[in-house]
């Protein structure tokens, strides 16, 4: 287990405390408190991708929605084209990265 220190990270404790709530209650963590807790990851690092995080705090159909925020674009928007293939770049990003490489 590791211990993350406010002061290393310079993110404010309650800050970090919801990010590892999360964190924990999406399975990716584990954390224990007192005296000889810390925070470990919950499986190998080379298990967890950057989609089981990122989808911990944003929904990846928000991403895919029409750039310019239409309702209804039909596909037929300036942008919907474009946008779609940087959406899927990034979900596909996303799936193929894995903690362990960026560590």
């Amino acid at each position: 287990m590791h211990t993350i220190q406010g002061e290393k990270t310079k993110i404010p404790k309650n800050f970090l405390s919801k990010i590892l709530n999360r964190l924990v209650q999406g399975g990716l963590v584990l954390a224990l408190r007192g005296r000889n807790g810390g925070v470990s990851l919950a499986r190998p690092a080379a298990q967890i991708k950057l989609y089981d995080i990122v989808t911990l705090f944003m929904k990846m159909e928000d991403f895919k929605r029409c750039f310019l925020g239409l309702n209804d674009c039909g596909r037929s928007c300036g942008l919907h084209i474009r946008w779609q293939i940087i959406a899927e770049q990034y979900e596909k990003l996303m799936n193929e990265t894995t903690v362990e490489q960026l560590i």
